[in-house]
């Protein structure tokens, strides 16, 4: 006769409650994380409904739900949360973990005597279903998490990696090789030297250079997935990486001076969202979380500021959509060239920076700033960012505010060698007004400083 041990018997109410709440969250866990993956294999058995190999049923969200909540059961018994046996929690592991494999197996023959076509990706999910409900009844619930979204992610990739499949050519692929030649190679090489000339450090010259190639990659790709729908969707995606030739090469395109202006504020507004991003980002890495606490405060509803304008303005100039009869925008998934000239950049306003410093004249700072923006707004940002702590947050964010007005002046030179001259007139009109705000917001914040 089996005998239930005193231990397992004396306790209190409290004990009780506690292992219940905790029981509970672990199967609502556990159940939100098979669904996650069960959502993504029954939208895939929707949208596949019309390839032969697909026809076939496999698990869906009801399956991965209910082999997620049984790991997660094995997961608190084995924990020891509800009081069994230490033999009953380690059968009940063994015996679920061979049903679900037996289980995989069987959806395998079946769709293959079915349809003749088997695939591998569901049947391996399904085990790493059960392993992800496992981890999150023993207490490990952000890892459990991580591998949820990683799995759902690599799931859903196959439709995409499908629609980049035919929409890039092998150049644009091995593109994206050498970037990552660039960035997971040589990058490490270049932190663990650390080499500097100048007093100027490489790294933080080389990181800037990575980043322009990453923003260049990206926005190429995200072009060729969206194919020529507009000239307002090429005139965003080109502003991500290179203001001015995109509103150089969109300008050809244009047949009035308000569609000039229109594709301007779309250039913009790439320009905008680069710069809070990027900028950002790279004010996290190098002044880290109290300095770009202090910088974020001034330096995002400046831009935010700006993007709300431009927005205004847009409401203002509007034109018919049309699709773009020329040449893409950004001709090269990889704009080494353009990535090395704002590296260069980068480096000649740092030394300029640092010379500034040892003046010490924060105004002639600014007047830094703005001609470096004149030739590129990220890269004067993040030769300012480079000299923290000796350039402190506000002044970072003052003087990356003051080059992008740089970079909003700037459209107007470039309005006159466009394809459009005669809109010279409309383009100032703009780039003076964002201009003009831009700078009453950078006053605004001198004057609370003081």
């Amino acid at each position: 006769m089996f005998i239930m041990p005193a231990e397992l018997i004396n306790i209190n109410s409290e004990v009780i409650s506690g292992g219940i709440a905790r029981f509970i969250v672990v199967l609502i866990i556990s159940f939100v994380q098979g669904a996650l993956i069960g959502f993504e294999r029954e939208k895939a058995k929707v949208d596949a409904t019309h390839d032969e190999h697909y026809k076939g049923d496999f698990p869906g969200l009801r399956t991965f739900s209910l082999i997620a909540i049984t790991g997660g059961l094995s997961g608190v018994l084995l924990k020891g949360d509800i009081l069994v046996p230490a033999q009953v929690a380690s059968l009940f592991f063994l015996f679920s973990a061979i049903f679900i494999i037996i289980l995989a197996l069987f959806f395998a023959l079946y769709r293959f005597f079915k349809v003749g076509f088997v695939g591998m990706t569901t049947y391996i999910v399904m085990p790493l279903t059960f392993m992800i409900g496992l981890l999150t009844g023993l207490g490990y619930v952000l890892e459990s998490l991580s591998l949820t979204f990683i799995a759902s992610l690599i799931l859903s990739m196959k439709r995409i990696s499908l629609k980049l499949t035919e929409k890039l050519s092998y150049e644009e692929y091995a593109a994206g090789l050498e970037l990552g030649l660039v960035v997971f190679v040589i990058g490490p090489i270049i932190y663990a030297l650390n080499p500097s000339v100048a007093g100027v450090s490489l790294w933080s010259a080389y990181l800037f250079f990575i980043i322009v190639l990453v923003v260049s990659y990206t926005s190429y790709l995200s072009y060729k997935v969206l194919g020529k729908k507009s000239l307002k969707v090429i005139s965003v995606l080109g502003g991500l990486v290179n203001s001015e030739a995109t509103f150089t090469a969109v300008s050809k395109f244009v047949s009035s001076t308000r569609e000039a202006a229109t594709y301007l504020l779309y250039v913009l507004h790439g320009l905008s969202i680069r710069g809070l991003v990027v900028i950002g980002l790279g004010s996290l890495t190098f002044l880290g979380a109290t300095g770009a606490t202090e910088f974020i405060k001034i330096f995002i509803p400046g831009y935010l500021l700006l993007m709300l304008t431009i927005t205004s303005l847009q409401r203002i100039y509007k034109v018919e959509e049309k699709e773009s009869g020329g040449e893409m925008v950004i001709k090269s998934p990889l704009e080494f060239k353009s990535a090395l000239r704002a590296a260069v950049i980068y480096v000649a306003i740092f030394a300029l920076t640092k010379l500034t410093m040892l003046i010490n004249m924060p105004v002639l700072l600014n007047v830094v700033s703005f001609i470096g923006g004149l030739a590129s707004a990220i890269a004067t940002a993040f030769s300012l960012l480079s000299n923290y702590p000796a350039v402190t947050p506000h002044q970072i964010a003052i003087g990356s505010l003051v080059a992008t007005l740089g970079a909003l002046i700037n459209k107007i030179f470039y309005a006159k060698i466009s394809y459009c001259p005669e809109s010279v007139k409309e383009i100032a009109k703009i780039s003076l007004v964002l201009s003009a705000v831009l700078a009453v917001y950078i006053a605004l914040v001198l004057l609370l400083s003081f």
